[in-house]
């Protein structure tokens, strides 16, 4: 009894060994993950480079005599593009994820830092921008760029944020043509209070935000107004 549970223990050991070589030897969690997964369709195969920024690019082409599966030599290969496009930073942690049909840009495209936070996402329809655009300040995680596309035309609101989340530009379009626009400056307004029994000033600090609106008509400018909120 003693023998069969010391074999147990040595293979419990033995597989340990093997799953942790595995997970800190030369190939990555990415590289293995693409490997399960079997990502490249039918009629496409897998090609890699590995950029000299610790950058790893696995991207799917179009099988063809030309192109073929494995290392290449240049980022830009002349192969089509065709299905998941993947760029992995070197700790094994994904740089960008998209998607390609007929070598153009199509469906969602993501773009990480290399500690794993989404700081740019966009859409796309066969190389043509569509639906929303987002991005991310790196280092307070606050939204800073929101966009609304239709038919790779801007088609709706768009807005942009200081570090702080505060509005800095918002517009409004309509099939690429500008409809509103507004201008955020924010401002601190002083107020001096003088007070007749103790005998001193002292100073209020009111922030209050200045909103310059413009109207477009037709691509021109019909109307400015300035308002304080």
């Amino acid at each position: 009894m003693q023998t069969v549970l010391y074999k147990m223990f040595l293979t419990l050991l033995f597989s340990l060994f093997i799953l942790g070589c595995s997970e800190f030897g030369s190939i990555t969690i990415a590289e293995r993950t693409i490997d399960i997964e079997k990502i490249c369709k039918t009629g496409t195969v897998l090609q890699i480079y590995s950029s000299l920024q610790d950058v790893k690019i696995y991207s799917c082409v179009v099988k063809t005599k030309e192109c073929s599966a494995g290392e290449i030599n240049t980022a830009r290969s002349t192969c089509k593009r065709e299905g998941l496009y993947k760029s992995v930073y070197n700790n094994g942690r994904i740089r960008t994820l998209s998607n390609y049909k007929n070598d153009k840009l199509h469906g969602k495209f993501e773009m990480y830092t290399e500690n794993g936070f989404l700081h740019w996402q966009a859409f796309y329809i066969n190389g043509v921008h569509t639906r929303s655009e987002r991005i991310w300040d790196i280092n307070t995680k606050i939204l800073v760029y929101y966009g609304e596309y239709s038919n790779g035309k801007r088609h709706g609101e768009f807005r942009i944020t200081d570090a702080k989340g505060r509005l800095e530009n918002q517009s409004f379009w309509n099939n690429g043509k500008l409809k509103q626009e507004n201008i955020f400056r924010y401002l601190n307004k002083i107020q001096m209070v003088y007070l007749v029994r103790k005998d001193y000033y002292y100073f209020l600090d009111i922030p209050i935000t200045m909103v310059e609106q413009t109207i477009f008509e037709n691509g021109k400018e019909v109307k400015v107004s300035l308002f304080v909120e």
